[in-house]
Formats: structure tokens, C-alpha cells, sequence
């Protein structure tokens, strides 16, 4: 009897849904960390991370385990960098050497609406970097379409399967922990 009761438990958590999560603040967003911050990701979230402590000085830089690393494809990744010294977290942006080479210098997002609108990809400051990623995590949350595209207009999707999508959100929400906009 009491395995019949899991049966419905189970059933009843399987049939709710996908989880949504509100959209953060990222106007308040600061690069501070703290100490705290950084030990939960250490501990707990760097498991999902490819650790590089030893390529910059004062610096943990981190990638996504699940990424794909195939150079010849075109692709755009977080690289979660936490700065030591100054107590600072941040976003960069790194591509692949197919998309840097072959693609346009930018993101596009084909929106639900039939609107296309574009993300540059080569930025000149931490702001800069954390803004193309907000742009993709908004688009992941819209559902839109995102792509490169040659100079001669031929078009690649990016970020077409769920599981890539979750785990750039992941990424982006993992780094809004460490700066303290989300719990």
C-alpha cells in the first residue's frame, strides 16, 4: 500500500511542470562578491564547472562542463571568472574560432513576433560582456530563435536544444548568485 502512495507522489511532481523562474534584476547588478558567495559556488555549484585557476594570476575562471568545445562550430559561452583580489565576479564572453573566423560579428534572435534583433558579439568591457548575455537569456525566456550568420546571409542556429538553453541559464544564474542579485 505504502508503494502506491510514492506512486502517486511521483506522478502528481511529474505532471506540474517545468519550473519557471522570475525574471532577476539585472539593472542592479553589481560585480561585487562576497566571501560567502563564492564558498557556495565553490562547494556547491563549481561540481557543473571545468575549473582554470592557474592561466591568469588572482583569477578562477570557469566553464561549463556540458559545453560544446568543437571549434569548428559557431558558438558563444559564459566564462564565469571570479577575481580573488578584488572580490569581484563576472561574465566574459568567449566564441569559438569558427563563429570569430566564418560568422558575422553578431548574435541574431528571431522573435516570436517575426522581429529579428542582434547582439554584438565583440565587446570592450565587463558591461559590455554581461550585456550579451542578459540579451540571450531574455531571448532563451522568449523563446526566440537565435543564429549566426555568414556574410553572404547562410545562417546556423544556436542554442536550438533545451538542454543547451538550460545550461546557459544555469550559467547566468549561478553568476547572478555570486554577485547576490538571486539566492
Amino acid at each position: 500500500m505504502q508503494k502506491w502512495g510514492w506512486l502517486w507522489i511521483l506522478l502528481a511532481l511529474s505532471s506540474c511542470g517545468e519550473r519557471k523562474f522570475p525574471r532577476p534584476d539585472f539593472d542592479s547588478v553589481t560585480f561585487e562578491t562576497t566571501e560567502q558567495a563564492k564558498l557556495f559556488f565553490k562547494n556547491v555549484r563549481s561540481y557543473y564547472y571545468e575549473a582554470d585557476a592557474y592561466s591568469f594570476p588572482g583569477a578562477e575562471i570557469y566553464r561549463w562542463r556540458a559545453r560544446d568545445t568543437d571549434t569548428t562550430k559557431w558558438w558563444v559561452q559564459p566564462v564565469l571568472v571570479i577575481h580573488l583580489n578584488a572580490g569581484q565576479a563576472f561574465l566574459l564572453s568567449e566564441r569559438s574560432a569558427a563563429a570569430k573566423a566564418e560568422a558575422l560579428p553578431w548574435l541574431y534572435a528571431r522573435q516570436t513576433n517575426g522581429q529579428t534583433d542582434s547582439i554584438a558579439l565583440e565587446p570592450s568591457s565587463m558591461d559590455q560582456h554581461l550585456a550579451i548575455h542578459i540579451r540571450v537569456y531574455d531571448a532563451i525566456d522568449r523563446g526566440d530563435s537565435l543564429y549566426f550568420k555568414r556574410p553572404n546571409g547562410e545562417t546556423s542556429p544556436y542554442l536550438s536544444t533545451r538542454k543547451a538553453r538550460d545550461g546557459y541559464h544555469k550559467q547566468v544564474r549561478d553568476f547572478l548568485r555570486l554577485v547576490g542579485n538571486i539566492r
